[in-house]
């Protein structure tokens, strides 16, 4: 299942991301700084996840709440080449080529769980994530949220 993310032009952080059918699948809004949460809601307006950027920590740690439950954390690997994140809640790893924006996801047995792509040159941020499985769209989501955040404010 494939996923088009694009960043909305505002002050705030905003995506809109939308399914195979060109619908909103989910809104993501960030609060404004210097609140490290950022909300994910669905097409029909819901909250559905919530990240939390533990600030003052290293290595640049996010945790994940989905429903309104901690699920666990998306963790960058210090000076991890290529770019190595962890998503300790699935057992999934990200690696990714830092300089080209492109990252696949893995589950524990290596089978690949996402892909994501960023496309250059755009005014605003914009990715592709393909998905393997519709269930782990918003973790997919999350872990596009993450980096993002990471490469946007240079925390890696």
């Amino acid at each position: 299942m494939k996923f088009l993310f694009k960043e909305r032009l505002s002050f705030r952080n905003q995506y809109d991301i939308y399914n195979e059918e060109g619908k909103v699948a989910f809104f993501v809004q960030a609060e404004l700084p210097p609140s490290p949460i950022t909300h994910i809601y669905d097409g029909q307006g819901r909250e559905i996840g919530v990240i939390k950027h533990k600030t003052l920590h290293w290595p640049a740690t996010y945790e994940m709440y989905v429903g309104g439950q901690y699920v666990g954390c998306i963790t960058k690997e210090p000076m991890a080449v290529p770019s190595r994140f962890s998503v300790d809640c699935k057992g999934w790893r990200v690696e990714g080529k830092h300089l080209a924006f492109e990252y696949t996801v893995f589950n524990p047995i290596g089978d690949v769980v996402a892909t994501i792509s960023k496309e250059l040159f755009k005014t605003t941020d914009t990715y592709w994530i393909n998905v393997k499985n519709p269930d782990d769209a918003l973790y997919a989501v999350m872990v596009v949220l993450t980096i993002d955040d990471i490469k946007a404010s240079r925390k890696d």
